[in-house]
């Protein structure tokens, strides 16, 4: 994720050569505006950070479309979730 509002979005320099290029949306999708934002991309990827930090997987099962995963999480108990992977009809 691009790091702030600057000049190559913070990775480098202002007026230097970026290896890659840097999008031109950086102004507006960084860091430095998502830190405050408890429903940006980067408090989400927190949240599910935060989540997966906290929990022991217990067993993992794929079917043909699907994935589940039984966790159990200290103080919360077990939790089963489901994934559907396929196209819907």
């Amino acid at each position: 994720m691009q790091w702030s509002d600057d000049d190559n979005a913070g990775f480098s320099d202002p007026g230097a050569e970026t290896w890659l290029p840097v999008n031109d949306n950086y102004v507006t999708l960084n860091v430095e505006e998502q830190l405050e934002d408890p429903f940006s991309h980067l408090a989400v990827y927190r949240a599910a950070a935060q989540i997966k930090r906290g929990s022991t997987v217990i067993q993992v099962r794929m079917k043909e479309r699907e994935k589940e995963k039984e966790k159990e999480r200290e103080g919360r108990g077990r939790e089963l979730r489901r994934c559907h992977c396929g196209s819907y009809p």
